[in-house]
């Protein structure tokens, strides 16, 4: 008897503005604003780019951050149509998000989360523990399936970010606290810090909510005293900033 094993890795594209690609999809765009002085809805459109049907089902939940850990709760203030559907072979499919709440003066988020369903199942069974054999001797085939995380972002045009740096030395680390006391995100996109003593830290994406704070730990930072800070925003133009440390 053959089994399989399914496993659901998250693809959490925070920092991407454009478009993703990876094995059996495309999709673009990655992250959703909505501007709440235009209209209520965002749209994106998933491509199917394998020679078989993939099926979806899609949900939308309330991003917060709290104690530097993102937290996920379940919402009505945002609608998703379909909830569930199937791409045909090199099929595409529109996905829309609309937002049933106002919104004031803070920027509001949510995550929308696509998780692809076995194949010729009904309901989605729950992830199994990875196994490459399992107890009985018998075979067994590992499915993976595709569990994508896009932000949804809502905001007046006037609504900013404003970042405080708090550094703090560790040991031979130097802990960086970032808050953010803005009413709008932050995403750091290909973020490079380089000290004045040679040390460098990269990080991927990490996106500020707006009233929250993350630390980043930099190693081997302790001594330095001056930080070179770059990143770039969502057209991939280069921001650069200096931190003067005491």
């Amino acid at each position: 008897m053959r089994r399989v094993l399914l496993l659901w890795p998250l693809l959490c594209l925070a920092g991407l503005g454009g478009a993703a690609r990876a094995a059996g999809f495309s999709l673009a765009p990655t992250v959703l604003e909505i501007d709440p002085d235009r209209r209520m809805t965002v749209e994106t459109r998933l491509t199917n780019i394998e020679n078989a049907p993939l099926t979806f089902t899609v949900e939308v939940m309330r991003w917060e951050n709290v104690n530097g850990q993102d937290v996920y709760t379940p919402t009505r203030d945002v609608l998703v149509n379909p909830a569930r559907f199937t791409l045909a072979p090199l099929g595409k499919q529109v996905i829309r998000v609309g937002l049933q709440k106002r919104v004031g003066a803070a920027e509001l988020t949510y995550r929308v989360f696509l998780r692809q369903q076995p194949s010729g199942a009904g309901a989605a069974p729950q992830p199994a523990a990875p196994s490459s054999t399992p107890a009985d001797g018998s075979a067994a085939n590992i499915q993976t399936l595709l569990n994508i995380s896009l932000p949804v972002y809502a905001a007046p045009a006037s609504a900013a970010p404003k970042l405080v740096y708090t550094p703090a030395v560790k040991g031979t680390d130097l802990e960086l606290g970032i808050q953010n006391a803005g009413n709008r995100h932050f995403t750091f996109r290909q973020l490079s810090i380089v000290s004045d003593t040679g040390q460098t830290f990269t990080l991927a994406s990490k996106a500020v909510l707006p009233g929250s704070a993350v630390t980043l730990t930099l190693p081997g930072f302790a001594g330095a005293k001056l930080l070179r800070m770059t990143t770039y925003d969502p057209q991939g133009k280069e921001l650069y900033d200096e931190l003067r440390l005491p």
